[in-house]
C-alpha cells in the first residue's frame, strides 16, 4: 500500500485507496482487509482545514507514504503514536512511545516493513486558524516552535496526561453521536498540554537532510521492536553506511538523546504502561522486558519515575 499526499488531500487519498482496494470510504471512515493488509480510518474535519483522525494499519507487506509538502501556507500536523512490529503484547499496552510535529514547508517519508502495525492519532491544522482561536499565550514555547518559517521536524516522548487523552480518543472513535465532539475537544486539550508539557525553549531539528531523518525515523522504529535486545552501534553505524558519530549526532538532532538513553527511557515506558494496564506480574513484566532480574528493573524504574513499580501497581 504504496500512497503520496499531501496533508490537505487526506480525505482525497482515503476516496482512491477505497476504490482501489473496494473499501468503504464515506467521507469520514473507512475500513477494509486485503492482501497487502487492514485499515480501519475516521477522519473528521472541522473549520477550515482543521483534521482530526485514527488510523489504525496492518502491513502485510512493505509499504511507504509520502507527505507531499505544501509551500504556500504553514499547515502543522501533530502525530501521536507509533508503528512496530506485530508480536504477542499483552492486552491494553499501545505502542505509544512518541509525538512528531512538523510542518508542511518539506517532504516526509515513513516506511513500514512487512507484519508491522501503524496506530496513531493525526491533527492537522493550519497554523492561521489556531492563532485566530487563541489558545496559545504570547509567551508559549510551542507557538514559537509553530511559527517557525522553514521546514522542522520536533520529537516528544508521550507523557502519561497525553496518552490517556490518546487512549480516550480511540476507545470512543466508533461512537459516531459523540466522537466530534470528542476529536475536537482532545485535540484542542492535547495542544494544550503539549505547550504545558514545553517548559524551556526548545531545540528544534530544522537542518537534517530529509534522507538521514527518514532513516533516523525507520531506526527509532526498529531499535524497538524487540525491548530485549539492545542496540549495537556499531551494527547500526555499519547497516547505515554511516560513522557511529554521524550516527549518534543525526539520532539526537531529532530526538534529543541518545541511541541508548531513548531506548532505555522507552522500554521504563512500556514497563509502566504494561503495569497500568495488564494484570502482568512485575517479575513477568521485568522479564518480558530484557531487564536481568526484578531487583534490577525496581532500581531503574524508581530512578527514572521516582516511585516504585509496585507503588505504581497499587495505584492503578
Amino acid at each position: 500500500m504504496n500512497n503520496e499526499s499531501d496533508e490537505l488531500n487526506r480525505h482525497k487519498l482515503y476516496q482512491k485507496v477505497s476504490e482501489k482496494y473496494d473499501g468503504n470510504w464515506d467521507g469520514e471512515e473507512m475500513s477494509f482487509s486485503c492482501v497487502e493488509g487492514k485499515v480501519e480510518v475516521i477522519s473528521l474535519q472541522f473549520f477550515e482545514n482543521f483534521f482530526v483522525g485514527t488510523n489504525k494499519v496492518t502491513y502485510a507487506n512493505n509499504s511507504v507514504w509520502r507527505r507531499s509538502a505544501i509551500s504556500n501556507d504553514n499547515f502543522i500536523t501533530i502525530r501521536l503514536g507509533s508503528h512496530g512490529e506485530i508480536k504477542e503484547r499483552s492486552k491494553g499496552t499501545s505502542m505509544a512511545e512518541g509525538i512528531y510535529i512538523y510542518n508542511s514547508q518539506q517532504p516526509l517519508t515513513f516506511n513500514f516493513q512487512s507484519d508491522t502495525e501503524f496506530e496513531i492519532l493525526a491533527i492537522t491544522f493550519p497554523y492561521e486558524l489556531i492563532k485566530k482561536v487563541n489558545i496559545l499565550n504570547e509567551s508559549s514555547n510551542l507557538k514559537m516552535i509553530f511559527e517557525k518559517k522553514d521546514f522542522f521536524f520536533q520529537y516528544f516522548p508521550m507523557s502519561i496526561e497525553i496518552e490517556n487523552l490518546v487512549r480516550y480518543v480511540f476507545e470512543h472513535r466508533n461512537n459516531k453521536e459523540l466522537r466530534k465532539s470528542i476529536f475536537i475537544s482532545k485535540a484542542f486539550e492535547i495542544i494544550g498540554r503539549l505547550d504545558q508539557k514545553i517548559v524551556e525553549k526548545e531545540s528544534v531539528s530544522t537542518n537534517l537532510h530529509p534522507h538521514d531523518l527518514e532513516m533516523m525515523i525507520d531506526l527509532k522504529v526498529k531499535i524497538l521492536q524487540d525491548y530485549t535486545i539492545q542496540p549495537n552501534l556499531d551494527i547500526i553505524a555499519s547497516d547505515l553506511g554511516m560513522s557511529k558519530s554521524k550516527l549518534q549526532r543525526s539520532f539526537k538532532s531529532v530526538f534529543k538523546t541518545s541511541i541508548l538513553k531513548y531506548f532505555n527511557s522507552q522500554r521504563l515506558e512500556e514497563a509502566r504502561r504494561k503495569i497500568e494496564y495488564t494484570e502482568d506480574s512485575l517479575s513477568y513484566i521485568s522479564y518480558d522486558l530484557g531487564f536481568n532480574d526484578i531487583s534490577h528493573f525496581s532500581t531503574a524504574f524508581k530512578k527514572h519515575f521516582g516511585i516504585a513499580p509496585s507503588d505504581v501497581r497499587e495505584n492503578a
